[in-house]
């Protein structure tokens, strides 16, 4: 009798243990304010995601997760998480009606302010007096290295970096002053992880221009073309934050996509389509995972325009550019011949939100979505254009048969845009049958406003709030603000499925003032209340619905969005030559600070005096602004910026 229970003992723990190796495990990876989801779904049909602080009773409903039958997995991501707080997670699996898996896991976000152990002089590091190899320091979760930056770091062409990592971990480099590399200025190998760049000046990186060929690209002084030379280059690194970094002034220069050749034996010779080349921002040749850039300063200028503000490599591959579990966010990124920002590529748990976009062709890339989900969200795209003033969307979306694998989701953005809004664009293999401007998108509470009359439809349509020249049924686009100011009424048009819409508000916008970039909504607004609730991404608001675009009731008006108490009364100034203007800034509860008054080389055309030497709390600034002629299109941006790298930017148009 004995023997039989003991039988029976072993019978019962090894069940309980193979139900253990049968059930779905999920797996997070979190940074500081997002968590990334990965469910294993076996059999089940749909699940659900909730979530709470480790200690709180009322679990909160995390937004649907992504379904990806073709590999069994549910995705999706938890987002406006606290820094440095354990979360629980709970997710069920259903398989039709019925409950299959049922389980409840844990997470913590990431600290801003990690165990320092040791502190070590950047210059231990300093190669041939000028360039910096950081090699086989390492640091560990509990016992940071702080890096000491006791130098400013002026490689010139010395190195193809200014400064390097590899092989090391768990390093912190704040403050530094950081110019030249022949390339890339920071240089982050796949060997290095756990490394933070923070409040450094970054500039001066890569090779000038001292030709083109008869396509508009820039060549150096060995006759090779100028491309994705980068203030920042992340190759296969992990878990890297770059944060409240100024990168601005690279040495080369970037071609419109049409144009006339400037500079050697072609001058004179007109181009076009020629896909623009030159330098970058910070270049995601792949992400190793966990990849933070945030509350970044990356300008470009009139003179030496970025290629793409932040690039990415490999976009028709499933592993390229962003990849996976990316946040980016609360960054200024302007002055580029193409895209403000590339996510291209995998697209899988990348979140892009509290940004500002401006004077890029193109705003937001997402074209391909090879994998997906990536999250758009409270962004800002306004004030289009290339040097030579030419745009193309706030969003370009495509990739046809071939390379539209993932979904986009795109909730309370204000895109502002001469083109079109949200389109479609050619990627991948030509041929009608491939339907190369195909995407996947989910749309809640944006505004997408056009300035240019609509004309045109299909692949020729331009001042299209939405173009889905296919129209596909599984795009699903409802809840928007959809204006167009040149069109009767102000009404946007659209280009998308039947059922597209069906509670979207055709009209435009009122914005406090929109000549002066401040894009908080007006009282009577059509937008205002007219959203929807999403879970998770938007729950905060006041009224009985959520408003339509980037600001809610009350929001500050300060973008790209900060933790920073502070607001200006410009946020884009139109001035003219030989005009004074003054700029307001409304200082609220934050700490007195010295601060800058930054702006590109090429702005020597503009004048800025301020009212005070320093940011003091519950105070006004008060910023003089002088324009006076120039060679060159006048256009560019100025930054009020604190000692702690945060900063108030100001676009700047003088005619």
């Amino acid at each position: 009798m004995k023997k039989n229970r003991n039988v029976s003992a072993i019978i019962f723990v090894l069940s309980i243990f193979f139900a253990s190796l049968s059930y779905a495990q999920p797996r997070f990876e979190s940074t500081f304010n997002s968590c990334s989801i990965y469910l294993p779904s076996g059999s089940g049909t749909s699940s659900d995601v909730s979530y709470r602080k480790v200690g709180e009773n009322t679990w909160k409903a995390a937004f649907q997760l992504y379904h990806d039958m073709e590999r069994k997995e549910f995705r999706g991501s938890i987002v406006l998480l606290n820094e440095d707080t354990e979360y629980e997670v709970r997710t069920i699996i259903k398989t039709g009606n019925e409950v299959t898996e049922d389980k409840i896991s844990r997470f913590k976000t990431w600290t801003a302010t990690p165990t320092i152990g040791r502190e070590v002089l950047l210059s231990s590091f300093l190669k041939s007096g000028k360039y910096v190899d950081v090699q086989n320091l390492k640091g560990s979760p509990t016992s940071w290295i702080r890096l000491i930056p006791d130098i400013a770091i002026n490689a010139g062409t010395s190195s193809d970096y200014a400064l390097r990592f590899v092989n090391s971990s768990y390093i912190i480099l704040e403050g530094a002053n950081i110019k030249g590399g022949r390339i890339n200025a920071v240089d982050l190998l796949s060997t290095a992880s756990d490394i933070r760049i923070i409040n450094c000046n970054i500039s001066k990186w890569g090779r000038p221009a001292v030709s083109q060929n008869a396509t508009g690209h820039y060549l150096d002084k060995d006759g090779v073309a100028v491309n994705y030379d980068s203030g920042v280059k992340i190759g296969k690194a992990k878990n890297i934050v770059v944060e409240r970094c100024y990168i601005h002034s690279p040495n080369g220069k970037t071609n419109p996509w049409k144009g006339v050749v400037e500079l050697g034996p072609h001058v004179g010779t007109a181009y076009k389509s020629s896909h623009p080349m030159g330098p970058n921002g910070i270049f995601v040749l792949q992400n190793g995972g966990n990849l933070v850039i945030r509350y970044n300063d990356i300008i470009g200028d009139q003179l030496h325009r970025f290629n793409d503000g932040i690039e990415g490599q490999k976009n028709g591959f499933v592993d390229g550019g962003f990849y996976n579990d990316a946040d980016v966010y609360g960054n200024m990124i302007a002055f580029g011949q193409d895209d403000g920002i590339e996510l291209d590529g995998g697209q899988c748990n990348v979140r892009l939100f509290g940004n500002r976009f401006e004077q890029s062709y193109s705003g937001i890339s997402l074209a391909p979505n090879k994998k997906g989900p990536s999250y758009v969200f409270n962004n800002v795209v306004t004030n289009p254009g290339a040097s030579d003033g030419s745009s193309s969307a706030a969003v370009k979306n495509g990739g046809g048969v071939t390379h539209t694998e993932g979904r986009q989701f795109l909730f309370n953005n204000t895109m502002i845009f001469n083109g079109n809004g949200m389109r479609g664009v050619g990627y991948g293999p030509s041929g009608a049958e491939d339907k190369r401007e195909m995407f996947l998108a989910y749309t809640r509470n944006n505004i997408f406003l056009a300035t240019q009359a609509p004309s045109g439809s299909g692949k020729e349509a331009r001042g299209y709030s939405i173009s889905d020249i296919h129209e596909l049924p599984d795009n699903c686009f409802d809840y928007d603000l959809l204006g167009n100011m040149q069109n009767e009424g102000g009404k946007g048009k659209i280009q998308a499925n039947k059922d597209a819409e069906k509670n979207g508000v055709f009209a435009s916008p009122k914005f406090t003032d929109f000549n002066k970039g401040i894009y908080t909504l007006q009282a009577d607004d059509p937008g205002v209340a007219k959203g929807i609730a999403v879970p998770n991404f938007m729950e905060s608001f006041t009224g009985s619905a959520p408003n339509m675009g980037a600001f809610q009731a009350g929001a500050a008006t300060l973008y790209p969005q900060r933790p920073l108490d502070i607001s200006s009364d410009h946020y884009y100034l139109n001035t003219s030559v030989g005009s004074t203007k003054t700029i307001k800034i409304t200082v609220g509860n934050v700490p007195e600070s010295d601060f800058e008054i930054l702006k590109a080389e090429d702005m020597s055309w503009l004048e800025v005096t301020a009212s005070d030497t320093k940011i003091r709390p519950n105070s006004t600034l008060s910023l003089t602004v002088k324009a006076n002629p120039a060679q060159h299109r006048k256009v560019g941006a100025l930054l009020v910026r604190l000692k702690n790298g945060l900063s108030v930017p100001i676009t700047v148009f003088a005619n």
